[in-house]
């Protein structure tokens, strides 16, 4: 009777334990009272690109396989500094702003590599011919879509109209898969470029959407009807689009009754999922944060996925009091992401003549620099006074080509 009893307690103890764990793991949430798990079964015919890319997945492929991922560097501004052997900030260099150089967070790097993809960078400044080359030998291309200066740098909008171009050519011409992952301001990259008549961005500060969490709920009832999470069962999508937030760096952002209303863009994009939480009862007022092309391997992820597990504030000016979500439902998410890229990325045929070319063209070789964000004059159309970004967060790490 003494052993029932203390098992019962034992029982009782891992029940409060397990509480307060999740009390502990959801402390940055304010509520979930408003998440509702929607789950329907699967509807309607698949695209054409859908029908190609299942006979495709069908194909064998070695799970083990370690893809070789493109990541387009972008131009960078603000100023950088070196790292001291601890990985410090050491010296000040000097304003990037004035220099010529081109960056990727190295979040974004470390979040490709959990997933065991190789992460190449793809300049921006190379020519036009050579970044082909090398685009021809990749299994994918990431666009991290972090800088703002990406909008006004010419150079940088020839590459990254030359890269979509590529793969547009590559899925609806040649019939080979080549998936391009448009993440942060990218998506907003590829609509301000392609949108028909008038401009199809929105203010998100004037929503409360930009710099603050945001829940990620799906706009589809049953991830069969996308592409990018048709393996996902109930269970698995219950675990990744759960009560999680997630940190939104964008002032502007697209709807999905601005996609249905372009008459270019609506054949190229369907929205799959869309910030709530902000008051916005309409699904079609609410901003896009994942959507996936309809006949060509493109997927845009506009928030940042990449800081919930490689992005740390600074606890000295935040008091210890992260605004980026690291639950253990946000890893999760994001997890699952960063392994559907590499996926996408092993269903691609391309591969380098020399595989032990590989090695030497990592990102990993490269100068890593910490890069202190600046906010000035560039920003002053965004509609939002001073600078928004978070204490904590004015600096991040990031590889350097010069």
């Amino acid at each position: 009777m003494k052993s029932v009893t203390l098992n019962t307690l034992a029982v009782l103890a891992s029940l409060n334990f397990l509480e307060s764990g999740s009390a502990l793991e959801h402390a940055q949430q304010v509520s979930t009272a408003d998440y509702e798990h929607k789950w329907s079964e699967a509807k309607g015919p698949k695209s054409s690109y859908q029908e190609y890319t299942q006979e495709t997945k069908m194909k064998d492929f070695e799970k083990r396989t370690r893809p070789v991922v493109g990541v387009l560097t972008e131009p960078l501004r603000g100023d950088i500094y070196t790292q001291d052997s601890y990985g410090r900030a050491h010296e000040l260099i000097g304003a990037v702003e004035e220099r010529v150089a081109s960056y990727v967070p190295k979040a974004h790097v470390q979040f490709l590599e959990q997933a065991g993809i190789r992460v190449v960078p793809v300049d921006y400044r190379l020519p036009k011919q050579e970044r082909e080359e090398l685009l021809k030998q990749l299994n994918g291309l990431y666009l991290p879509g972090d800088s703002h200066s990406t909008v006004t740098d010419e150079a940088y909008r020839h590459a990254f109209l030359d890269s979509m171009a590529f793969a547009e050519e590559s899925a609806l011409e040649k019939k080979e898969h080549f998936p391009v992952f448009l993440m942060g301001n990218s998506f907003n990259s590829y609509v301000l470029a392609k949108a028909r008549g008038n401009s199809r961005l929105h203010s998100m500060a004037e929503q409360g959407v930009t710099h603050t969490n945001s829940r990620v709920e799906l706009l589809v009832e049953n991830p069969a009807d996308t592409y990018i999470f048709n393996s996902l069962d109930r269970a698995e999508t219950q675990a990744v689009f759960n009560t999680a937030q997630f940190f939104n760096m964008q002032t502007s952002g697209v709807r999905p009754d601005d996609l249905a209303r372009d008459s270019y863009l609506s054949q190229i994009f369907k929205p799959i999922a869309a910030f709530s939480s902000h008051g916005i009862s309409s699904d079609e007022h609410k901003f896009i944060a994942i959507a996936e092309g309809i006949e060509v391997p493109f997927y845009a992820f506009t928030y940042g996925l990449e800081l919930t597990q490689f992005f740390f504030e600074d606890p000295t000016h935040t008091l210890d009091n992260f605004v980026i979500d690291h639950s253990i439902v946000a890893r999760k998410h994001a997890q699952t992401v960063a392994n559907i890229i590499a996926d996408e990325a092993r269903l691609c045929d391309n591969r380098f003549e020399q595989e032990e070319t590989v090695y030497e063209k990592l990102i990993r070789h490269q100068k890593v620099a910490e890069v202190k964000f600046t906010w000035n004059e560039a920003q002053k159309d965004t509609k939002i006074k001073g600078d928004p970004t978070p204490k904590g967060m004015s600096y991040f790490d990031a590889y350097i080509l010069q």
